[in-house]
């Protein structure tokens, strides 16, 4: 089974190039536009790796209301 990727940026543009790059790849890839879009997607398909643009406010402050564990390890 392919690993789930889950893009998450406010430019239209760049979610689709990374979605197209992604599923080349042979990852299944599942994407947002928004913090408030991303956080009921992310629960709902558990992707193994979300790409997050960190300019996008996501509840970082949050109690975790959905259990995601949210890092930072491996931000440019």
């Amino acid at each position: 089974m392919a690993k789930t990727i889950m893009v998450v940026d406010d430019e239209k543009r760049l979610v689709s190039l990374v979605e197209s790059y992604l599923a080349q790849e042979g990852y299944r890839v599942v994407s947002a536009n928004n913090g408030k879009e991303a956080l009921p997607i992310a629960s709902r398909e558990k992707p193994d790796l979300i790409i997050l643009d960190i300019m996008i406010q996501i509840c970082l402050n949050a109690k975790r209301p959905f259990g995601i564990n949210i890092s930072t390890e491996g931000s440019l």
